[in-house]
């Protein structure tokens, strides 16, 4: 029996292997084909012993015999392996404009013998010297880039228009540089911008100031209502 169960052809042995469902390697290695008395064959797990007895032959060693590779089960997913390292830090974006925004009523005239009104949150000189000027402090962060700045008005008079400046001066109270503004038209409330500043704040050199010339001559045809400069910080 045991001659004729090793002299099964190789086509007989793979389709009794597929006919047994789970099969691995691990039991391949322990099971045994065995031949009972009346003939029937079974697969059953070694003896005493530690053998598959007369009647018996090793799955391992039919498999080894045919040639078929036998695949043992898939074991259960490893951990997880460690974070990969940190990407290089990409370029820094490009800055964020932000404006400061003043209302005119804030300004107040440089020299005391002017006499002037307010208007809602617009200024105007009422009496006084003729085109006293108004000013008002900028703070800026040091490092940041001027960008631009507005000037909102309102002027009703035909006759003169008004004039706002940005203004630089050194520690000692030297103008360094300037940019203007002014007022057009004659229909009310406008606003005029200018957005070819382009200067890099040092407050370790420089003071910066608004400066408003007003009209007493137009009273209160010609208004500074507000003011918004635009920079980059740095």
């Amino acid at each position: 029996d045991i001659a004729r169960m090793k002299s099964l052809s190789l086509s007989s042995i793979i389709l009794f292997l597929l006919c047994i469902v789970g099969f691995s390697s691990e039991a391949i290695a322990q099971d045994c084909l065995k031949v009972t008395k009346k003939g029937v064959v079974k697969v059953a797990g070694l003896n005493k012993k530690g053998t598959c007895g007369k009647r018996g032959v090793l799955l391992s060693e039919i498999v080894s015999n045919s040639g078929v590779s036998v695949t043992g089960a898939t074991g259960p997913q490893g951990p997880a392996g460690p974070t990969g390292a940190t990407g290089a830090e990409g370029p820094a974006g490009p800055g964020l404009q932000s404006p400061l925004s003043f209302n005119g009523a804030t300004f107040r005239p440089r020299h005391g013998s002017v006499d002037w009104s307010t208007s809602s949150s617009c200024v105007y000189q009422s009496g006084g010297t003729f085109n006293s000027v108004f000013n008002l402090a900028l703070s800026l962060p040091n490092g940041a880039t001027i960008d631009s700045f507005k000037y909102f008005y309102f002027d009703s008079s035909s006759t003169y228009d008004t004039e706002l400046y940005l203004t630089v001066y050194d520690l000692s109270g030297v103008f360094h540089d300037e940019w203007d503004l002014i007022s057009s038209g004659s229909s009310g409330d406008g606003v005029a911008e200018r957005s070819d500043i382009n200067h890099v704040v040092d407050n370790s050199l420089y003071t910066y100031v608004l400066n408003w010339r007003g009209r007493v001559a137009a009273g209160s045809q010609v208004k500074l209502c507000g003011v918004q400069v635009y920079f980059t910080p740095a």
